[in-house]
């Protein structure tokens, strides 16, 4: 259908979508427990949308970086919507979404990463000279420009950083500017 007049021309079509909704509560556990999240957005439609509900401690950083790859990867769009305490590896698929939305009276926390090793001191030492590195590529690729570079320093130094609703939002709105102007 189409409107005109000499200046204005308004085009309208409708188009289905499919609305798919995930709600990630409790500890992100392992991989297999997101397969079908994972899966959705791998199958997704460009004229689809994925909300995924985020109240959450955390957990595996393993399972997080493949919901996010998933993510960046679906031609979907992604909202991710902040609903209550968000910390850790939340956070980060928080972080993530194409488009995000933050509840009343939200947080979002975040800190370093945390780890577990065995083995011989050289593999010990190996590992955790790996691990940092992956973990601050990780902080740095997926919080930047939320996170100022004061912000993620404090994070290599151990502190944890805390955000009630309204400072996530002035944030955004902050990141939104620096990305317009890219």
């Amino acid at each position: 259908m189409s409107d005109t007049n000499e200046s204005l021309h308004h085009f309208k079509h409708q188009q289905s979508q499919t609305l798919h909704e995930f709600y990630i509560t409790g500890e992100i556990l392992t991989i297999d427990v997101y397969i079908p999240l994972i899966k959705t957005l791998g199958h997704a439609e460009s004229t689809d949308v994925v909300h995924i509900y985020l109240s959450t401690p955390g957990g595996s950083l393993e399972t997080v970086v493949s919901i996010i790859n998933a993510m960046r990867n679906s031609p979907a769009v992604v909202t991710t919507i902040l609903s209550g305490s968000v910390a850790s590896a939340g956070a980060l698929i928080f972080l993530a979404g194409d488009t995000r939305a933050v509840e009343n009276h939200s947080m979002l926390m975040f800190h370093n990463y945390s780890s577990w090793s065995g083995g011989k001191g050289h593999e010990l030492m190996a590992s955790a000279e790996a691990t940092d590195k992956w973990g601050n590529k990780i902080n740095h690729d997926l919080c930047v420009p939320f996170l100022t570079t004061r912000e993620l320093k404090q994070l290599k130094e151990g502190k944890d950083l805390y955000f009630d609703s309204d400072e996530i939002m002035k944030k955004l709105k902050k990141e939104e500017k620096v990305n317009n102007n890219k």
